[in-house]
């Protein structure tokens, strides 16, 4: 018994998954990454390896359970390996280029097409919701603030609130950045050293 599945649809999709990865690693070997040179050639070549492994038993004939089962064990394989190298990624401090690594990679299993699953409009709502939810811990420090009552949460768990809905803030802006090919790091290099010039003020980024 044969699938009817389209094996070059899922050869694009498995790419979409492993390109990202590729990149990531191939910049990961920065020290500030934490992550050893030999260990990121390691896991290139093993990513390398599984990709191949699963093309492979794609374009080899007729798609059929047994050649998904395959494919089923290669891609949790290709997991794992996903895993390992997070993990490796994130023992050094947060940089944008980690974020930027990772993020994408996280991305990727929400969106395996690519980021551009999603139009401009679809990040920046989200984006947009992330921030409106930081707002409201926002309006609700207020009436801590003046006194007022109706709150249901304590001024310090607002506060813990707060920092995450920032935090998630920050996350979508990377790929959102990504899926129209900014690099966001040096855009903010760029603005903030522009508008520093502008006013005549003498804080700089480094370049």
């Amino acid at each position: 018994m044969t699938a009817a599945t389209d094996s070059s649809a899922l050869v694009r999709r498995i790419n979409a998954i492993a390109d990202p990865l590729r990149a990531a690693l191939h910049g990961a070997s920065e020290p500030q990454h934490g992550v050893d040179a030999g260990e990121i050639g390691t896991a290139l070549r093993r990513l390398d390896v599984l990709v191949d492994d699963i093309e492979k038993g794609l374009q080899s004939g007729p798609l059929t359970f047994a050649t998904l089962r395959e494919i089923g064990t290669a891609l949790r394989r290709l997991d794992v390996l996903v895993d390992d190298i997070e993990k490796g990624l994130q023992s050094g401090p947060l940089t944008f280029a980690t974020l930027r690594e990772i993020g994408v990679a996280r991305s990727m299993r929400w969106h395996p097409g690519g980021l551009n699953e999603w139009s401009l409009s679809d990040w920046f709502t989200a984006t947009m919701g992330e921030l409106g939810e930081a707002a409201n811990d926002a309006k609700k420090l207020n009436r801590y603030r003046d006194g007022m009552v109706g709150n249901d949460k304590t001024e310090s768990e607002l506060r813990a609130s707060l920092a995450d809905e920032i935090a998630d803030v920050a996350i979508y802006l990377d790929p959102l950045a990504a899926s129209e090919g900014i690099d966001l790091a040096s855009a903010i290099i760029r603005k903030f050293n522009a508008t520093s010039e502008k006013v005549g003020f003498p804080e700089r980024l480094p370049e």
